[in-house]
């Protein structure tokens, strides 16, 4: 039996829209983007879930990080149970000051950068070495809690160097000022304040790695991938 060819054309991809200010809209659901509580219950934690999972392997080896974003299916609410996989792009420090070092960026399409205070090759081989032991984390244990609706879980690391100045300690994780210190708070202060406060750290910390991003990671990072943690990169 001959099945008939079905010559309907699938639409795919969207239009990037910019804000006044002359920055990529983050979130606007008439360009496919959609905010995290419309992602689905099961997508939003197995996303949180990988991110958790990210955090701490990076945490365990010292490295510090500016935020974790997903791009793809699941922050435009297309994602399939069986079809879709969890895709993570993750923004780090690297070990040196100056131009971008020369990783492959988030689709491969690396030029080259500068060294830093660190060999190109040292610092690829210390990324390189992160994201065999996200890998090797997520396998064991994400795996077995997210295999029934996620077909895997795919990690992407972008390191950039840290802005002139600052302390080789570098930031904290998530809301750590820029010269390696922490937000100090009152005992008095608000919830709502600590949060207020943290935020502006994130937000501050994202500002800083999107002047050391690529063009075109940034736009990735800014137009196709929604924030988990850490700060909003613009463009």
């Amino acid at each position: 039996m001959v099945r008939p060819w079905n010559r309907a054309v699938t639409a795919l991809g969207g239009v990037v829209h910019v804000r006044a200010d002359g920055c990529l809209a983050d979130s606007a659901d008439d360009r496919g983007l959609l905010p995290r509580t419309q992602w689905g219950d099961d997508w939003h934690l197995a996303v949180e879930d990988a991110t958790s999972e990210v955090s701490r392997v990076l945490l365990e080896r010292g490295v510090a990080m500016v935020g974790v974003y997903v791009r793809g299916s699941i922050p435009r609410g297309l994602a399939r149970p069986g079809v879709s996989d969890v895709d993570l792009v993750v923004v780090t420090w690297s070990g040196g000051d100056g131009e971008p070092d020369g990783d492959e960026g988030i689709d491969g399409g690396g030029d080259g950068g500068g060294g830093g205070t660190k060999s190109r090759e040292a610092d690829e081989d210390e990324a390189a070495a992160d994201v065999a032991a996200i890998r090797r984390c997520l396998a064991v244990g994400w795996s077995g809690r997210w295999l029934h609706i996620a077909t895997k879980a795919d990690v992407r690391v972008l390191r950039v160097p840290r802005p002139s100045g600052t302390g080789s300690s570098g930031t904290s994780m998530y809301g750590g000022d820029i010269d390696g210190g922490t937000s100090e708070q009152a005992p008095g202060d608000s919830a709502v304040a600590a949060a207020e406060t943290a935020a502006a750290a994130a937000a501050a910390t994202a500002a800083a790695a999107a002047a050391g991003l690529r063009a075109q990671d940034l736009f990735v990072l800014a137009a196709e991938s929604a924030t988990v943690s850490g700060g909003d990169l613009e463009s």
